[in-house]
C-alpha cells in the first residue's frame, strides 16, 4: 500500500524508485537535486532532454544513476532505473552544496512560508540551511530563494492579480448574497492594470443588522512587492468585539480611492440618519497636544465628557494651560472630535482603535499577494465567527461578559449613591461627590447623559433601579444583548473550493492577464513598523537602576545604597 501510495506524482517526499512519478522535469530535477542534498552527495544531468532526464554521480567510478522519461500524453515524468549504491569518495562528494540552487532552496523551504506570516527573514534562512542541510550560502543567494519560496506557497505577487476576477466569483458562488467589485484601468503601456478592489462577505453585511449603526473606517499601506492601501470599515458587535464589514484594496490612498470605496459600501450599509462613520482621516486634531501628557489628558477627558457643562470646564482649562491649541480644537469643530456636541448617536466609539485592531491582525498578511491577502481576511473571519457563534450560544446570561462586567462596575460605584423618589419611574441621585442627577427609568434617561448615550445603566440610573426594583439588565439597550450577539454570527463564512486550481480565462478583464498597478520604488530602505497616528502616544518605558532597583537612573549614576538583603531586594522590586 505504502509503495503505491509513494508512486503518486502528489508526493513531496525525497524518496528515489523506480515507478515513481514527478509533475514534469522540473519537479523531477528539483526533487533529485533535495534527494542529493539531503544524502550529501553532487550529480550532474548526463542527458537533459524534453522527455528524458539522466542524472549520474558526478564521480565516474560511482554506479549511482537515476533515469527518467515522460509518460505519454501527460507532463508527468516517471522514473525507469535507478542504481542508488555509492562508491564515490568524500571528496568527490563534498561539492554537493554545488545542488543548492535558489529554485532548489526555494522549494525545500516553501513549507516555512505557508500560513506563517512571513516567514524566516534571510538571515533566518542561511541559519536554518547552515544547522539542517549543512549548507552555507550568501545573504543574496537566501534572499532570492526566499522570494521563490514565498511565491511558491502563497503565489507569485505579479500573477495573483489576475486571479481576483475568478476568486471572486469562486467566492460569491459559497457565499450568495456577498458584494465584490474590481476596478481596472489602462496604463500608460496599454496593458489593464489593477485600480481598486472591494468585498464584503454577506454574513457580515447581515450581521451588521443587529449592531449599533457605528462604522469605523482605517486604512494600512501594504508592504508587498506593489505597495497599495489595505482599506477596512468595522464595527462592534454587542460585546464590544471588531465586527469586520467590508474590505478594500487600493493601488494608492488617495481621495478617488477613499471616494470609490465609500460608493461601494453604501451598497453593502445603505445610508440612514442613523449611520455613524468614524475616522482618524482628521486625527491632527492631536498633533499639538503630544508633548504634554497633562494637556492630552484634559483633551482627551473634554472629547468624552457626556455634558456641555463638563465640556466647557475641561475645554476651559485646555485654553489656560494651552491657547494654541485651544484655538486650533475650536478651528476643526468641536462636533467632530467631542461626544457632548455630536449630532447622532456614537455610543462609545470615539476613536478608531477597533479598525487599529483589525489591523494589528492582519499585520503579517500585508507581505502577501493580493489573494493571499483575500483568504486571510476570509479565513480569519472563518475562525472568529465560528468561535464567537459558540461563545454566544452557550451564554446563558442576557448581557454579554463584557456589558455584563461595565454594569457591574457601575454598581458598584454607584451602591452608596443617595436616591429620592419624585415620580413615577422618576428620582433625584446625589453621588458621592453630592451632586444631583434626574434619572427617569420609563425613558432611560439620566441628567449626567451617560445612560441615553450609551443606552447602558449609568451609575445613578443603576441606583435608581435598585431603589424601585427594577432588574438592571431590562434596562440595556436591546443592542447591547446576548440575543443580538446570537443573531450577528448566526451566518456562516464557506471556504472558497479548489484554491490550488485556481486559475484565469480568457473571458476574464484584460483577457486574463491583469497586470499589478505601476509602482515607482520610493528611495530607501521600506518601513517595517508604521508611523503612529496623531493621537496615538507610544508607551514609554522608564529606566530602572540594576543596582538599587529604583526608577528613573542608571547604575552609573546611582546614587542610592544597595539593598541590605537579597529578600530586601525583592521586596523592594517594583513590577511594572
Amino acid at each position: 500500500f505504502l509503495r503505491r501510495a509513494l508512486k503518486d506524482a502528489d508526493y513531496e517526499g525525497d524518496d528515489v524508485f523506480v515507478g515513481r512519478l514527478y509533475k514534469d522535469k522540473e519537479d523531477c530535477t528539483t526533487k533529485l537535486a533535495i534527494h542529493a542534498i539531503r544524502r550529501k552527495f553532487h550529480f550532474i544531468c548526463a542527458t537533459s532532454r524534453p522527455t528524458v532526464v539522466a542524472a549520474v554521480c558526478v564521480s565516474d567510478t560511482c554506479p549511482w544513476r537515476v533515469y527518467a522519461t515522460k509518460l505519454e500524453d501527460s507532463e508527468r515524468f516517471e522514473v525507469r532505473t535507478a542504481i542508488l549504491h555509492h562508491t564515490c569518495s568524500v571528496d568527490a562528494r563534498g561539492d554537493f552544496h554545488k545542488m543548492a540552487s535558489t529554485a532548489v532552496i526555494g522549494k525545500l523551504m516553501r513549507t516555512k512560508y505557508m500560513g506563517v506570516g512571513r516567514g524566516p527573514r534571510p538571515n533566518e534562512l542561511r541559519k536554518i540551511l547552515r544547522q539542517e542541510f549543512s549548507l552555507n550560502v550568501s545573504y543574496w543567494k537566501a534572499w532570492r530563494a526566499r522570494e521563490i519560496a514565498m511565491d511558491n506557497a502563497m503565489g507569485s505577487a505579479m500573477g495573483s492579480y489576475a486571479l481576483i476576477q475568478p476568486y471572486f466569483k469562486l467566492l460569491v458562488e459559497v457565499n450568495p448574497g456577498s458584494l465584490v467589485y474590481l476596478e481596472t484601468a489602462p496604463g500608460s503601456d496599454g496593458v489593464e492594470r489593477f485600480k481598486f478592489l472591494f468585498f464584503a462577505l454577506s454574513a457580515c453585511i447581515k450581521g451588521f443588522e443587529f449592531m449599533r449603526k457605528v462604522i469605523v473606517i482605517d486604512g494600512t499601506h501594504l508592504r508587498g512587492r506593489y505597495g497599495g492601501c489595505l482599506i477596512a470599515a468595522s464595527a462592534q458587535d454587542a460585546n464590544f468585539q471588531v465586527f469586520p464589514i467590508a474590505f478594500g484594496i487600493v493601488n494608492s490612498e488617495n481621495d478617488e480611492a477613499w471616494t470609490w470605496f465609500m460608493e461601494k459600501l453604501s451598497e453593502a450599509i445603505p445610508d440612514d440618519p442613523d449611520l455613524v462613520i468614524v475616522s482618524d482621516r482628521h486625527s491632527s486634531i492631536y498633533s499639538s497636544i503630544r508633548k504634554s501628557e497633562a494637556l492630552s489628558c484634559l483633551v482627551s477627558s473634554a472629547a468624552r465628557a457626556y455634558r456641555l457643562s463638563d465640556f466647557n470646564k475641561l475645554f476651559g482649562e485646555i485654553r489656560v494651560m494651552n491657547p494654541t491649541c485651544a484655538d486650533y480644537l475650536t478651528g476643526i469643530g468641536f462636533k467632530h472630535w467631542t461626544r457632548s456636541h455630536f449630532v447622532g448617536e456614537r455610543y462609545n466609539v470615539m476613536t478608531s482603535n477597533i479598525a487599529e485592531s483589525l489591523n494589528n491582525v492582519l499585520t503579517m498578511a500585508r507581505d502577501y499577494p493580493v489573494i493571499s491577502i483575500l483568504e486571510t481576511i476570509r479565513t480569519t473571519l472563518v475562525t472568529w465567527f465560528a468561535l464567537r457563534r459558540e461563545a454566544a450560544r452557550v451564554e446563558d446570561n442576557i448581557l454579554p461578559p463584557k456589558v455584563n462586567e461595565m454594569v457591574i462596575d457601575n454598581y458598584e460605584a454607584g451602591s452608596g449613591f443617595m436616591v429620592m423618589k419624585i415620580g413615577d419611574g422618576q428620582y433625584k441621585v446625589h453621588d458621592d461627590a453630592d451632586s444631583a442627577f434626574v434619572v427617569h427609568l420609563w425613558e432611560r434617561t439620566c441628567t449626567c447623559c451617560e445612560f441615553q448615550m450609551l443606552t447602558i445603566p449609568s451609575t445613578h440610573a443603576i441606583a435608581a433601579a435598585i431603589r424601585e426594583g427594577v432588574r438592571v439588565d431590562t434596562l440595556v439597550g436591546v443592542s447591547h444583548t446576548v440575543p443580538h450577539l446570537r443573531a450577528c454570527y448566526a451566518e456562516m463564512i464557506m471556504p472558497v473550493p479548489d484554491m490550488e486550481n485556481l486559475a484565469p480565462s480568457p473571458s476574464d478583464v484584460g483577457g486574463g492577464n491583469l497586470a499589478p498597478p505601476f509602482m515607482r520604488r520610493p528611495p530607501g530602505r521600506p518601513r517595517r513598523r508604521r508611523l503612529f497616528s496623531r493621537g496615538e502616544f507610544r508607551g514609554t518605558t522608564r529606566r530602572r537602576c540594576t543596582r538599587c532597583r529604583t526608577l528613573g537612573h542608571n547604575r552609573a549614576t546611582c546614587r542610592g545604597p544597595f539593598p541590605v538583603t537579597f529578600f530586601e531586594m525583592l521586596f523592594e522590586l517594583d513590577w511594572e
